[in-house]
């Protein structure tokens, strides 16, 4: 098993334990510890990428910065990202008990749901454009 399989099995590593944590909502202490690391994980995940990938002769070279599955991947990141944002905001509201109503609460919930569903497209996306030959 070389770095890149290694890599996509953490990734799905993570994705497990988000989802248990996703069910161990009411335990508030290990459910935003968990949810926390793993988006710390995701933020520092592309920094990992950056330093052990030969990202010049992939993208410019080969130029593989034109095709799809390239684009589709940054675009599913940034969105994980911008609901990572969301989710956070929503999640602080709860935390300030600014939500009487329960909208926070109804929002973090979907929200949620989404992120597991586009982490999981991340991971999948990043997957498919995964190749050995361009570890350093």
């Amino acid at each position: 098993m070389d770095a890149g399989e290694i890599t996509i099995l953490v990734a799905v590593m993570t994705l497990v334990v988000m989802i248990g944590a996703y069910f161990l909502s009411k335990n508030k202490l290990v459910h935003i510890s968990v949810m926390g690391g793993v988006i710390a994980f995701d933020l520092i995940m592309p920094v990992y990428l950056l330093l052990t990938r030969d990202w010049y002769t992939r993208l410019i070279e080969r130029e593989d910065i034109l095709t799809f599955g390239v684009w589709m991947h940054f675009f599913v990141v940034l969105v994980l990202y911008v609901l990572y944002l969301f989710q956070i905001l929503a999640a602080l509201k709860i935390l300030k008990k600014e939500d009487a109503d329960g909208t926070a609460r109804n929002e973090h919930r979907a929200q949620a749901k989404g992120i597991i569903l586009i982490r999981a497209f991340v991971i999948f996306t990043g997957a498919l454009l995964y190749d050995p030959e361009y570890i350093l």
